[in-house]
């Protein structure tokens, strides 16, 4: 009786893949802000961290690789469109009170306190802003993945090669 083929190579090259990817798009998220470089902010923090991959190698030689993140990540990876909906207010108030925001008075200029009535007042203005301008797109995970994609193939060809030929070895011991 033959024991199914252990792809520990292959499943080391999608590993090591989806790691430098992952890597790639936290680094992109911190570093280009709207095409200058700039700390990341709490929200994008949340974000960075949330970025993570599910790899199974499935005894039949199948990979299954799934990349995963917060639920805003399409928002900031894909922007949005000018003239759509309002942001749900309940998101952008719960994104001022944990981003380091000064609200302030538009007439005097004077820093706010950040009380519900002034971040429920702040949350409709910026969701009314990007309603009117959108947001634009920062691709910073689509430019990860394509930066790595490149060079997956022959990873993956040499892997899976040394891991056909372990195989193979201990296959043709046994039929001797």
């Amino acid at each position: 009786m033959f024991k199914a083929i252990q792809l520990k190579q292959t499943e080391r090259a999608f590993k090591i893949f989806a790691e430098k990817v992952v890597k790639r798009a936290r680094w992109n998220l911190a570093n280009r802000k709207g095409g200058r470089k700039g700390p990341a902010n709490t929200k994008e923090k949340t974000l960075s961290d949330s970025l993570g991959y599910k790899l199974v190698v499935y005894p039949s030689g199948a990979v299954e690789l799934e990349f995963g993140s917060a639920k805003h990540f399409k928002h900031v990876e894909y922007g949005r469109k000018k003239g759509g909906k309002h942001p749900p207010p309940s998101v952008l108030k719960e994104w001022i009170k944990i981003k380091p925001l000064k609200l302030r008075d538009l007439k005097t200029g004077k820093f706010l306190k950040k009380t519900k009535s002034n971040i429920n007042s702040a949350a409709f203005l910026i969701g009314r802003s990007i309603s009117e301008k959108g947001i634009k797109p920062r691709y910073f995970f689509r430019d990860a993945f394509e930066r790595h994609w490149k060079r997956l193939p022959s990873d993956v060809i040499k892997a899976y090669a040394s891991d056909v030929s372990k195989f193979m070895r201990a296959t043709m011991g046994k039929i001797k």
